[in-house]
């Protein structure tokens, strides 16, 4: 969510343990797309949708102090604009699990500890949203059909 307007609409974590998720249409090719979860514009973590040569690519991205690193990559291949896809991020006092799920088939994208989402890290007392965002080329809109927040026992 770097270079680009961004949108995003958070919805505030209220359980240590929970999955959250949103299911969304495939967007134009020229927008990015995703669920994040953001303590503050430096530090968050994000799964996102986005296209390249060889069509869509699932990236887990983590920002701390203002810089992505990659943690994990999942291609989706050449999908039709207009396929619907499930984003999720489960998290537990392991850390927090990204995955997509395609056509019924769910795919792990990465694993991490969720450190950078804490107050001690990122400083500030607002707490961590979580929550679909939109970035990319102006007039392209991306349609949610659902977001998912289940506490987990």
């Amino acid at each position: 969510m770097t270079g680009t307007p961004a949108a995003f609409l958070g919805y505030r974590l209220r359980h240590p343990d929970v999955r959250a998720g949103i299911r969304l249409v495939l967007p134009h090719p020229g927008v990015t797309t995703g669920l994040a979860l953001r303590q503050s514009g430096d530090f968050g973590l994000r799964l996102e949708l986005a296209h390249a040569p060889a069509g869509w690519a699932a990236t887990a991205i983590a920002r701390a102090d203002g810089v992505d690193t990659v943690l994990g990559r999942v291609p989706i291949g050449p999908v039709a604009t207009g396929f619907v896809l499930g984003l999720t991020a489960e998290l537990s006092a392991a850390g927090v699990e990204f995955a997509v799920s395609v056509t019924g088939e769910t795919r792990v994208v990465a694993l991490t500890d969720a450190t950078l989402l804490t107050t001690e890290r990122a400083g500030g007392f607002v707490g961590t949203l979580v929550g679909p965002f939109v970035s990319g080329e102006p007039g392209h809109p991306v349609t949610v059909t659902a977001f998912d927040y289940v506490p987990l026992p």
